[in-house]
């Protein structure tokens, strides 16, 4: 005969027995979930910042040959030819004229010159026939807009990938498209500002898509933006100073701002930097980031700690004080050399 308490226990024993199951099923997925989330922050805030072009050094480069010109003119006829035969954009031919006048070029032969402004810019006519760039647009293929001029379907097709609620689809499943996407858009001009107030209530330090929201932001409206980029960085920097790691440097350690930490805040010295002269009274924390290190990664030797001379470049475009405060450190002298080499000089 079984007993009121036999059968609770027995009650018990089996509600214990399913959960145990049930959180043996279930580990496994969360685990999963968490791994993924892992790797998608990692997509998004792992890489290093992509310097804005105005920040950018010409590039001396040889002479284009008589053979690489002749490429260049033949991939423009075939980008007419796709453009009248295939007006989706969607074909892998048409996807490789824009691979080769983004960056393809590099690697079609000996090194030479990028191709000609004058044959780039005939492109966009065409590319706005299918409203390039299209949501799956890899990062490096997102390059060529840097060199068409602003339009509407370019910045409608920008905001698209920038403004993306997951991360876009990649065949090459690389980095996030969305944080160059939207810097891209703030270079559309007056086509950027129906995404203004999306921008605005995005900016943030702490990740690329908060950062460059602060950029796009800071392109649209650089009255309303500039004050809260500006209180955005102080906080990022103090939260940064709070997470200190430790670097190594001839003599020992030093404390030093975390390679994620570091990107963050160049990205918002970007975004200042955006404004012009405008943004000098808005400058003090790129001052203050001026005194700081850096930690970087310097395989095998671990964590090396450098001077920020990112900031050099940010703080000498605004002019003023601030241009005063970087011309006082030696490391921003002669060309920004050594230091801190983590942007991306597309």
């Amino acid at each position: 005969m079984v007993t009121k308490s036999g059968s609770r226990f027995g009650c018990v024993s089996l509600i214990i027995l399913l959960v145990g199951f049930g959180l043996g099923a279930v580990a496994p997925l969360l685990l999963e979930k968490h791994s993924r989330k892992e790797a998608d922050k990692g997509r998004l805030d792992g890489s290093p910042p992509i310097r804005p072009v105005f920040l950018r050094e010409a590039q001396g480069c040889p002479a284009t040959s008589n053979e690489a010109a002749d490429l260049d003119s033949k991939m423009l006829e075939v980008g007419r030819s796709l453009a009248a035969s295939d007006p989706t954009g969607q074909s892998p031919a048409n996807s490789y004229v824009v691979s080769y006048f983004a960056w393809h070029w590099r690697i079609s032969g000996a090194r030479r010159c990028p191709p000609p402004d004058q044959i780039v810019q005939q492109l966009a006519p065409l590319l706005d026939r299918y409203k390039w760039p299209l949501a799956n647009t890899e990062l490096n293929d997102l390059r060529l807009a840097e060199r068409l001029p602003p339009s509407a379907s370019r910045a409608e097709g920008l905001a698209t990938i920038g403004f993306l609620r997951w991360i876009p689809p990649s065949a090459l499943k690389g980095d996030d498209s969305r944080p160059y996407a939207r810097q891209l858009l703030a270079e559309q001009g007056r086509f950027a500002l129906p995404w203004r107030e999306a921008a605005f209530r995005e900016i943030s330090g702490e990740t690329r898509l908060g950062t460059s929201a602060a950029y796009l932001a800071v392109a649209t409206d650089p009255v309303g933006a500039l004050p809260k980029v500006q209180r955005t960085m102080a906080d990022m920097l103090r939260r940064s100073r709070a997470r200190y790691t430790q670097a190594f440097r001839t003599g020992g350690e030093i404390q030093a701002i975390k390679n994620d930490d570091a990107n963050r805040l160049i990205e918002l010295g970007y975004a200042l930097a955006r404004g012009g002269a405008a943004a000098e009274p808005y400058s003090q924390p790129i001052v203050e980031m001026l005194d700081e290190v850096i930690a970087r990664a310097a395989p095998p030797f671990g964590l090396m700690a450098t001077k920020p001379t990112e900031l050099c470049r940010i703080a000498k475009h605004i002019g003023g004080q601030v241009a005063r405060a970087a011309n006082s450190k030696d490391f921003c002298a002669n060309g920004f050399k050594g230091g801190d080499g983590a942007p991306l000089p597309y």
